[in-house]
């Protein structure tokens, strides 16, 4: 594996301006701005070209910790977005678009691209809400091109993790997600924490990424929300329908409890468990180390202290 050099061009005299960023050989080229920096995009010669975008809000605890996020597709990026920017759905703050530096992304390659990130994003539940009204309906490309999109929207996920904008794990490309494997709920040798269901002997288990906090699949969880959690209408009970109300969930309806069955990928450990529990859930002291039982926040703490050390 060869590494990479990422540079960043700031086109403005302070690091909130608008952003260009390349990839070490790779025709691809990002532009990362802000809602209010749309006038500056008719400036920039590269975007009026075909793209394919990204629309973004801010992580909101209200809304459960979910980024929004619209994915399209343009021939013209400059105009889509100045349209995005004067209609009514002012929920986005920023934006991310992607062109290629030799001119060679057609209209069918963004399509196809368009399809696959809609694809990876309604797969994360746990962080992104999609905002798209309708499933983009992709292009049919010969072989020789998909080879070299799987490759392009390789790299974009690559530029994206690497400026910690981890909305896609990269492993999705290859249609290998995190481990799926089934988890057995009397051996979590594999696991490193645990939360119980309330008021049951069963079990969600739960693994610490870098930047996520991920809940395994064969995770017990709540198919009942408490009423109080129900009329709070907080994000969390939002967050909690999108997941439960998901093929992802084997639901047995006698005994109220459900089993995922594949990954899911949070920006909080209390995000997790409020859809374990069908509740509000400090993440810090409900989830305990299964090796000894110890609460996250105790184990976080412990583990800072040895970094000062």
């Amino acid at each position: 594996m060869f590494s990479k050099t990422l540079k960043i061009f700031v086109r403005g005299p302070n690091s909130r301006a608008l952003k260009s960023v390349e990839l070490s050989n790779w025709t691809g080229l990002a532009f990362l701005g802000k809602r209010s920096q749309v006038g500056e995009v008719k400036k920039i010669e590269e975007l009026a070209d075909t793209s394919i975008y990204m629309l973004l809000s801010t992580p909101d605890e209200n809304e459960g910790g979910l980024t929004k996020i619209y994915i399209g597709e343009t021939e013209n990026f400059s105009n889509r977005i100045a349209a995005h920017k004067s209609n009514k759905k002012n929920w986005w703050s920023h934006f991310i678009a992607f062109v290629s530096k030799d001119k060679n992304l057609t209209k069918a390659h963004v399509r196809y691209l368009e399809k696959k990130m809609h694809t990876l994003a309604i797969n994360e539940l746990g962080t992104l809400k999609v905002m798209n009204e309708s499933i983009p309906s992709g292009s049919k490309i010969p072989d020789s091109d998909e080879a070299s999109m799987q490759e392009y929207l390789h790299n974009v996920i690559f530029v994206l993790e690497t400026l910690s904008l981890s909305y896609f794990p990269s492993q999705l490309i290859t249609g290998n997600s995190y481990q799926q494997a089934d988890i057995n709920k009397n051996d979590s040798n594999n696991v490193k924490f645990y939360l119980k269901v309330p008021h049951t002997d069963e079990k969600a288990f739960m693994e610490v990424g870098e930047d996520s906090y991920i809940l395994k699949s064969g995770s017990a969880v709540r198919l009942t929300p408490r009423e109080s959690f129900k009329n709070q209408h907080s994000g969390y009970y939002d967050l909690w329908q999108q997941i439960i109300g998901s093929v992802y969930i084997q639901k047995n309806t006698n005994s109220g409890i459900g089993i995922t069955t594949k990954d899911f990928k949070f920006n909080s450990p209390s995000a997790a468990g409020a859809v374990v529990k069908g509740g509000p859930t400090n993440g810090r002291t409900g989830w305990k180390r299964c090796s000894d039982h110890k609460k996250l926040g105790e184990c976080d703490d412990n583990e800072l202290k040895r970094e000062a050390a």
